[in-house]
């Protein structure tokens, strides 16, 4: 099965089983959801933020893709800034997500493995500037581009990690007394995933990963089945793009939803669930 056809067929199954805001009734998830996933909240920092993602995607410069991962099954040996910004930077929609969720976490300590062109790092950062975000990337050229957004930007809680996982991750792992939030963005591989996975898991007690592109090909949903099983774990929310595990010890029974916006779901909508 082509990775395409996996993604449409998973999608699906996604939709048909998400909740709604209307269907969830843990106090946490619905505090963190509401919290979290509203647009109409907004803050100072995404001016910002935006304008360095329009300068990111104006930038002609050249940078080799050396990628080790599997992001693109067919990238160009050489690209631009500008390029790699409209095509493979996250989203607007979820690095907004992503600030919400920190601010909401405040987690101390985050490590992001895959820092690409550092737009999300600063997102991490800025809702956090009494903690401290590692960002992990393996293109020495791209981890240049993303060092230069940490340094001209208002965030000084940032360190760009620059080198191959698994030589950088182990060494940083060993540097850190505490450890609250992981991003797992650097390789869309089941072996790579679940080796760096397993390895924080070992050092340290994250209460909270995400997992993005979690429906990216059937190894990468063979890594979310298998982490969200994991007993360091006992919430999953399934948002289809990426997934989100958490440990929380005031809920007894373990959670695992697929969550969707309302509006997608029109008919589950109040007096109509």
């Amino acid at each position: 099965m082509s990775d395409s056809v996996h993604q449409i067929k998973s999608y699906w199954r996604y939709y048909w089983r998400a909740k709604t805001i209307y269907q969830i009734h843990s106090p946490f998830l619905f505090r963190y959801l509401t919290t979290t996933r509203d647009a109409s909240k907004l803050y100072y920092d995404f001016q910002e933020f935006d304008d360095r993602r329009r300068l990111l995607e104006l930038d002609q410069r050249s940078v080799r893709d050396e990628d080790p991962g599997a992001g693109s099954h067919k990238s160009p040996k050489e690209l631009t800034v500008g390029h790699i910004a409209k095509t493979a930077l996250s989203s607007r929609k979820k690095c907004e997500w992503l600030y919400r969720t920190v601010l909401f976490l405040e987690p101390e300590s985050t490590i992001e493995l895959g820092a690409s062109l550092g737009l999300s790092t600063l997102y991490l950062a800025g809702a956090c500037p009494n903690g401290h975000v590692y960002s992990l990337e393996g293109r020495p050229t791209i981890a240049r581009v993303a060092q230069h957004i940490a340094d001209v930007s208002s965030c000084n809680n940032i360190t760009i990690v620059p080198g191959l996982f698994e030589d950088t991750l182990v060494p940083l792992l060993g540097e850190l007394k505490q450890l609250d939030f992981v991003i797992l963005d650097g390789n869309h591989r089941y072996d790579p995933t679940m080796k760096y996975a397993q390895q924080i898991l070992k050092d340290h007690k994250p209460t909270v990963m995400l997992v993005d592109d979690i429906y990216w090909s059937k190894e990468m949903t063979k890594a979310w089945e298998e982490l969200k099983n994991r007993p360091e774990f006992n919430v999953a929310i399934d948002f289809y793009d990426y997934g989100i595990l958490f440990y929380r010890p005031e809920i007894e029974k373990r959670i695992d939803i697929a969550y969707i916006d309302y509006y997608k779901k029109f008919w589950k909508f109040g007096l109509w669930n």
